[in-house]
């Protein structure tokens, strides 16, 4: 029977509104096996069998939190594997890709639906100056109607789940003049 060690994972949030696993290899693994549970009483249920080092949660829900464990399997029976720690997980939006709206007498922005946003934040920059919060909306475009002619604008827009707290990275900055 050979036994290994355990895999030490490590979670992150892709900007596509995934979570991540990843870890080093375990020498003699001949495979890993991803469990994910739902809360803190839930049942670990099977997800994934890999032999890489890595795992795209891509069927996470945006702001829901997840818990995972990861088996490095090395042997032929259950005995020689090793199970990692439980780690934990909350899954981000993906960052909105913001573009101009073409047209418009304001400054005008656009963004196509984020899978798991319940709102959508801009930000603002004027002149080249910090962004701050501008208008919180569910739609996906938003018109600033107070701009001055001659200044320059710079919007980044952030999506929202359910979970107030969880949020996706910036989108891509929008440089527009009023």
């Amino acid at each position: 029977m050979i036994k290994c060690v355990a895999p030490v994972v490590k979670v992150s949030n892709n900007e596509n509104g995934s979570i991540k696993l990843s870890w080093d290899a375990v020498k003699g693994a001949k495979k890993y096996v991803i469990y994910r549970a739902s809360s803190a009483d839930g049942e670990f249920v099977k997800m994934y069998t890999t032999k890489g080092t890595y795992y795209n949660n891509t069927k996470a829900t945006a702001g829901a939190s997840y818990m995972y464990k990861v088996v490095a399997v090395c042997g032929n029976d259950a005995a020689g594997n090793a199970e990692s720690a439980v780690v934990f997980g909350t899954c981000k939006c993906a960052a909105p890709v913001v573009s101009k709206v073409a047209g418009k007498a304001h400054p005008s922005i656009k963004w196509d639906a984020v899978k798991g946003a319940q709102k959508y934040v801009v930000y603002r920059s004027v002149n080249g100056g910090q962004f701050t919060k501008l208008y919180t909306t569910t739609n996906t475009s938003f018109t600033n109607v107070n701009a001055k002619a001659g200044v320059s604008y710079k919007y980044k827009v952030v999506a929202v789940s359910f979970n107030p707290d969880v949020k996706s990275a910036y989108s891509n900055a929008v440089k527009i003049k009023g």
